[in-house]
């Protein structure tokens, strides 16, 4: 019988996590899964570790020829799947029991909907909850102020807030129709995904139920070290989206506005890496865009820069994020 889920969980030298990861999918209260994990090439022994050692017949294991990144190994992994939905998990990051039993059912009861995606919680590299237990949302949400209720999300919606990756649900077809996902995009990819998803006027679901746990280590590709990057990449996917949809420049608060709040986080990841010009340049440009963002802005040199995990740049010590 076809399984009714693909789960893809691409890896790169996460040897010491993708265990757990594996382990939390033998606990999901639907089974009629397939797990497909696919190797980029890693070095640290993965491959070997697991091959010949999966759980179970429901898993599968492959290796890439070369290491190609992880938007590529998603793809490849989709490529290779059977289940009418797929989801996605990092090797370093868990789905909790509930998950797959919830995102069939939300698919089954919304049949126009094309993605679902959820919340989770942040934990640390031995699976402690980190900011007190909040949720990725709940701290995104304060953060923005964009409080995230269960509903579905329009285009702009999610132009003006970009959802948790973790957990990802798609329909397989729409995935394909789609080509996937973006590697010159990564590690946006899935925000760039999403975007061009409701684009199309598929229908894209939030539920705000905790469905998965999200891993913080100091080797994620969106953490601290790769902030920069990470503001860069959202700027191109917001001028992608805006260059296929200029009628977003009206929607909501405006496109202007949201561009110039990622120009602030990625002011602010220049200044937590003490490269002064950048970030000075950075707030020019968030300025042009909104100048009433002037008086945040005011209050950096004076205040100690934070970052709370996993949550993209440093924010200021006194925001909501910063609190764990």
């Amino acid at each position: 019988m076809e399984p009714t889920v693909s789960v893809i969980i691409p890896t790169f030298n996460y040897g010491n996590y993708i265990g757990e990861c594996t382990e939390a999918l033998l606990s999901q209260k639907f089974g009629e899964f397939e797990a497909i994990i696919v190797d980029d090439c890693s070095t640290d022994g993965t491959f070997d570790k697991l091959h010949g050692n999966l759980p179970d017949e429901r898993f599968r294991i492959h290796r890439q020829d070369r290491n190609q990144g992880a938007s590529v190994a998603r793809n490849t992994g989709v490529g290779m799947a059977r289940g009418e939905y797929i989801v996605f998990v990092d090797a370093d990051d868990l789905l909790l029991p509930g998950h797959l039993e919830t995102v069939v059912r939300l698919g089954r009861a919304l049949p126009s909907v094309a993605l679902i995606c959820c919340d989770c919680q942040l934990i640390g590299p031995t699976g402690s909850l980190l900011h007190g237990g909040r949720t990725w949302h709940s701290v995104l949400g304060a953060l923005t102020g964009r409080d995230q209720v269960s509903g579905m999300r329009s285009l702009s919606d999610i132009f003006h807030f970009s959802h948790c990756f973790t957990g990802y649900t798609v329909r397989r077809e729409v995935y394909q129709e789609l080509g996937g996902m973006d590697q010159s995009l990564f590690p946006l990819d899935d925000y760039d995904f999403m975007l061009r998803l409701a684009g199309q006027g598929r229908g894209v679901y939030y539920s705000d139920e905790v469905l998965a746990l999200r891993r913080d280590h100091d080797v994620n590709c969106s953490g601290v070290r790769n902030s920069v990057k990470v503001g860069r990449k959202k700027l191109e996917c917001l001028r992608l989206a805006l260059s296929a949809h200029p009628e977003l420049r009206a929607s909501g608060r405006g496109s202007r506005a949201r561009f110039a709040e990622v120009l602030e986080e990625l002011a602010i990841s220049h200044f937590y890496g003490r490269e002064w010009a950048r970030g000075l340049l950075a707030v020019t440009r968030c300025l042009a865009h909104d100048p009433r963002r002037l008086a945040r802005l005011s209050t950096l040199a004076g205040r100690r820069l934070t970052r709370p995990r996993t949550m993209g740049p440093p924010v200021l010590a006194d925001s909501p994020g910063a609190r764990d």
